[in-house]
């Protein structure tokens, strides 16, 4: 997702058709009814690192939601998917969990097989007041698998100063090392936000910005990391307004 490449804007608190599908399963898209995503990303503009995923959101209840997405990673001869589905409920305005159940699958081509690791992960965002919020999640392994066997952990704060700027700062730990970043995010009009942000290890810097057009959010983002360089992504969003 534009939302974290590179591992420097923070994602905890994201709203998109694939916020909940493949990152934060208690963040869904709660401004509309249905929503549907797809998000292109090129890891250091290496051809054989671009990614791609697809992912949805449906309403099904007042306070509930559930969808799905898939991801791509990779090229003929070494590649990854994960397939999901999600689903979230909403206990008043302070309080929400998300499921999500996944598969990740690593493929090897020149006859080195494939291998599958099934994943369960849960998360929980609190309002903790009007304008400080806090959120979790962690996924845990339903098979061992060597290709995939980290237990990745999630936690970040968001303080809203205002409806135009707010600061986040995220943990996660993934290995034995934790990782943190943080991010700073203007939004001057309905139409348009602006989101920077940092993190480490290794240390990357990232600029992006959402525009609204009616039904459709296109999200574009890039995090440069020294050595590496550049890894621009893209997302395009269109949402069905909730029916009142």
């Amino acid at each position: 997702m534009p939302d974290q490449v590179a591992g420097a804007n923070c994602f905890l608190f994201t709203q998109h058709a694939s916020s909940a599908a493949l990152c934060n399963p208690s963040m869904p898209d709660t401004a509309s009814a249905f929503s549907l995503g797809c998000y292109s990303a090129s890891s250091f503009l290496v051809k054989e690192l671009n990614e791609y995923g697809l992912a949805f959101t449906k309403r099904v209840l007042k306070n509930s939601y559930f969808g799905g997405g898939y991801r791509y990673k990779g090229y003929h001869l070494y590649n990854s998917s994960r397939a999901t589905f999600f689903f979230s409920r909403f206990f008043g305005s302070a309080f929400s969990i998300g499921m999500r159940a996944e598969q990740f699958t690593l493929r090897q081509g020149d006859g080195y097989g494939n291998s599958s690791i099934w994943n369960f992960r849960a998360g929980t965002t609190v309002r903790l007041s009007s304008q400080l919020f806090a959120s979790t999640f962690m996924g845990v392994p339903l098979k061992k698998s060597n290709s995939n066997n980290n237990i990745p952990f999630h936690f970040g704060g968001m303080y809203r100063f205002s409806e135009v700027f707010s600061w986040i700062i995220e943990s996660e730990m993934s290995g034995s090392k934790p990782t943190l970043r943080t991010s700073l995010r203007y939004k001057p009009s309905h139409r348009v936000e602006f989101i920077g942000g940092i993190g480490g290890s290794p240390l990357s810097s990232s600029f992006g910005c959402i525009m609204n057009y009616g039904n459709i959010k296109l999200v574009i983002a890039t995090a440069y990391r020294p050595v590496f360089g550049f890894s621009p992504a893209v997302e395009l969003d269109y949402s069905s307004p909730i029916k009142k």
